[in-house]
């Protein structure tokens, strides 16, 4: 699978991302796992479409890197990247 074809696959699950960013402030890579995950999505798919669902959401404003990371929660011996929603609705 091309790069081309992973970003096009991953594009279906955009309205994923954009409930995540809707709901906090700042997201990881486990947030978008657990949505995928939560939505049926297949287990190979999830860890496909992470990366490029972030490098879309940055493409598209909807999503911007911080300075900071974190410990993963699924792998504990790796840090992920922070990153801040732009369209976070906020605690309105």
């Amino acid at each position: 699978m091309t790069k081309r074809q992973k970003n096009q696959n991953a594009r279906k699950a955009l309205p994923i991302l954009l409930d995540i960013c809707r709901e906090k402030s700042t997201i990881t890579g486990d947030d978008i796992v657990d949505g995928l995950i939560s939505n049926s999505y297949d287990q190979d798919e999830v860890w496909r479409y992470v990366g490029p669902l972030l490098r879309i959401g940055q493409a598209d404003n909807i999503v911007e890197k911080t300075d900071t990371c974190s410990i993963s929660k699924r792998n504990r011996s790796s840090l992920q990247r922070v990153w801040r929603s732009l369209i976070w609705k906020g605690d309105s």
